[in-house]
């Protein structure tokens, strides 16, 4: 009879199951770390995964970017929207400063406010310390305390930005620096705009923010979008708190977290069609979206965009702020850099409708820009600024910088403002600081107008410790006159005659003062201004003589037989109306009908000048009735009489 065979002892058992099991557990991991490179597109790496973990639940280096997707937004009454305060006795106005927005020049600072959506905003989170050290590192800023504050949201876009930084400055908030990093967002919104028949000039997320979602598939696809996020986060959190490293459950959480993020998507797609199917109020869509084309759309929002940041440079030299513009960098641009393995996996998703909104959008941005460079606006194209940039910098397939990314974004901004500081040397020195200026001076002080309405423009120049001289933006110098009647302070450092008499203008920049005197006199008799023409194209004149205490008023040059008014009024107007130049307001004026000579096409009319027009000013313009004249009226030039 055969012996049983013989038992291992249970020591060499346990280590021969040891070894079966490292080998499964080897080739298990080995098999997974294959499945993630086929699932991701990219070679595994525990650091990744524990990086994009922490993104989703916020904790480590991606908390900054899930705190603020996490931010929950309110309408706010002037811009749209801001985000809700995380503490509520901090003065922040919603834009995530915990000293908040509003600043007030000094000497020892710089103030420098950033504008624009989620790419400046997150450049900020990841990059402002470095911002702040680059500017204050070069001697152009040595003496200065930089500042940097954000009035960038996630979403925001035109006009956000030019609201954002006129309802600041309106309530006290002062700036020597504004940057404006935007682009993306402007023509992203077409897409989303058109789909929910929102205006394309409100601002995003305005159907969500704007209005009760009361149909029942709606709320459906929000709740559920909202539940996929939560999920995402809580999964995300189990994987990365577990203690043993393993391929295997970095491979099991990425194809989890890749169905969570997929079914989110769709929910939203969903959400999308419920709300463009949804009965919404005007106060939801704003005025309808009338354009034949997509590319009329486009059109629309790049001339949109063009204008508020024409807008937002004025604001800025009104208030000696300088005023930067930037096009962000977008990954869908073509050639505008090459994209790594990790980005072609995570950060580049060609079917996206993202891809249209850029390749057709930018263009569209790029051909406005000329005029913004025209118009003096210190513009700068960073869609090539990563051209040569190999490694990975973009976060998501959306427009998204990790903080590599973030931080040579910051710097290169940092070497324009600065460059710029260096070719104009008293960049340094904005207005409330007095820095190297001594004093200020004008080469003519008197200025005498000689007509109605006639302009003349002031001139400011600095003197500077260094002796030198250099003239000053009128822009950035506030004027006044004792003598509003007499003159009219006009834009960029204009007066205009109104009427006679002297007013004292003065000019006020950086706490000094400077006083002119404008002295406005006419003759008896002044002509002033163009008619508009009528038949054969011919304006018909008006001229004036004096008699004593009585004055006549001859109309020439007009249809014969026409009927007219002659206006009279002791101030003049500028303003155009159906395409006339009108110089007396209508609507209070003195009339005086007439009806032209059918053979001399002249009409005279004379009127007694009584005692209490001595020592003032009468302006006179003849309106007459010709069908071939801009709205069936041709209009004479203007008479002032002074006696």
């Amino acid at each position: 009879m055969p012996s049983p065979p013989r038992r291992l002892p249970l020591r060499r058992r346990l280590l021969f199951c040891a070894v079966i099991g490292v080998v499964l557990y080897a080739c298990v991991e080995l098999l997974s770390f294959v499945g993630y490179g086929l699932v991701t597109g990219t070679s595994f790496s525990f650091s990744t995964v524990r990086a994009q973990q922490e993104a989703i639940t916020g904790s480590g280096e991606g908390a900054a970017t899930a705190k603020i997707a996490r931010v929950g937004a309110v309408i706010h009454p002037y811009l749209g929207y801001v985000h809700v305060p995380w503490r509520r006795d901090t003065r922040d106005h919603g834009f995530g400063n915990p000293d908040g927005p509003i600043r007030k020049r000094t000497p020892d600072s710089l103030i420098v406010g950033v504008t624009g959506g989620s790419v400046a905003q997150l450049m900020l989170v990841d990059a402002a310390s470095v911002l702040e050290s680059e500017l204050q590192s070069h001697p152009a800023f040595a003496n200065r305390r930089v500042e940097v504050v954000q009035l960038a949201l996630g979403g925001y876009k035109q006009p956000q930005q030019l609201l954002t930084l006129n309802y600041l400055e309106s309530i006290g908030g002062e700036f020597d620096v504004i940057v404006n990093l935007d682009g993306f967002n402007e023509v992203r919104s077409v897409a989303g705009k058109a789909l929910e028949g929102i205006s394309l000039s409100f601002p995003s997320f305005w159907s969500t923010l704007s209005a009760e979602i009361d149909d029942p598939e709606s709320r459906r696809a929000l709740g559920k979008i909202t539940f996929l996020e939560s999920l995402r986060a809580d999964v995300a959190a189990a994987f990365s708190g577990l203690p043993v490293p393993s391929v295997t459950l970095g491979l099991v959480w990425k194809a989890t977290d890749n169905w969570l993020q997929l079914t989110a998507a769709e929910s939203a797609r969903e959400l999308e069609v419920a709300a463009a199917n949804a009965e919404k109020p005007f106060s939801v869509t704003g005025p309808a979206n009338e354009y034949d084309t997509e590319d009329d759309q486009y059109d629309y929002i790049a001339a949109l965009w063009q204008r508020a940041s024409l807008r937002m440079n004025r604001i800025c030299r009104g208030s000696g702020t300088r005023y930067f513009h930037f096009l962000q960098p977008n990954q869908y641009v073509p050639g505008s850099k090459p994209l790594s393995d990790e980005e072609r996996a995570n950060a580049y998703l060609e079917t996206q409708s993202l891809v249209r909104a850029v390749r057709v959008g930018y263009p569209k941005l790029v051909q406005q820009s000329t005029s913004l460079r025209e118009a003096g606006i210190r513009f700068h194209d960073l869609r090539m600024l990563f051209a040569d940039a190999r490694d990975t910098l973009y976060s998501d397939s959306c427009c998204h910088f990790n903080r590599e990314g973030s931080e040579r974004l910051a710097r290169h901004i940092a070497r324009v403002i600065l460059d710029d500081a260096i070719a104009d040397p008293y960049a340094s020195s904005p207005a409330g600081n007095r820095g190297p200026l001594d004093s200020i001076a004008s080469d003519r002080l008197e200025v005498v107008l000689s007509r109605p309405l006639e302009i003349a423009a002031l001139s400011v120049k600095g003197h500077y410790r260094d002796g030198s001289e250099h003239p000053i933006a009128n822009e950035a110098v506030r004027f006044d006159s004792t003598n509003q009647d007499s003159v009219r302070i006009m834009p960029h450092g204009r007066v205009q005659a109104l009427r006679a008499g002297t007013s004292r203008v003065t000019a006020n920049y950086a706490g000094l003062e400077l006083t002119y005197r404008v002295r406005v006199r006419f003759d008896e008799i002044t002509t002033f201004g163009a008619g508009s023409p009528g038949k054969g194209g011919v304006a018909p004149k008006l001229r004036a003589s004096l008699d004593g205490r009585k004055a006549s008023l001859v109309v020439s040059d007009a249809l014969g037989g026409a009927r007219g008014t002659v206006l009279i009024w002791i101030a003049p107007a500028q303003i155009f109306y159906c395409g006339l130049s009108i110089y007396v307001p209508a609507d209070v004026a003195l009339t005086a009908p007439f009806v032209t000579d059918a053979n001399t096409l002249t009409a005279t009319l004379d009127f007694p000048l009584p005692d209490s027009v001595a020592g003032h000013t009468l302006y006179c313009q003849a309106l007459v009735r010709d069908p071939a004249g801009s709205c069936n009226w041709s209009v004479t030039n203007g008479v002032a009489i002074t006696k």
